[in-house]
């Protein structure tokens, strides 16, 4: 190990850390996801770090996201015809399978 370098175990300004195997300061890995643009770009979503001048990009395909449509849950049920149960049928059925639930 060279005498310029820090101390071993000590957190560097710019957020590295000095490594006490290696004697050296160690890599910061930030997982930032994004989308490509074109075959040479690459949109982030969110900011990359302040002090990241230089990079090398892993590039990991996942399967692709379902877009929501604008619609949510309650919409969804807003729009279902009313039942035909009062509400004494319903905790009675509700009360049914949540005692089929007991022995789980």
């Amino acid at each position: 190990m060279c005498s310029d370098s820090p101390p071993q175990g000590l957190e560097l300004s710019d957020g590295r850390r000095f490594s006490k195997e290696t004697g050296r300061t160690m890599e910061t890995i930030n997982v930032i996801r994004g989308r490509l643009t074109s075959p040479t770009t690459v949109e982030l979503y969110e900011p990359a770090p302040p002090q990241a001048h230089d990079a090398e990009v892993w590039l990991r395909v996942r399967q692709s996201v379902v877009q929501p449509t604008g619609n949510d849950v309650f919409d969804f049920l807003r729009k279902l015809p009313p039942g035909n149960l009062t509400k004494d049928e319903l905790d009675t059925h509700i009360r049914a399978e949540r005692d089929e639930w007991e022995g789980r």
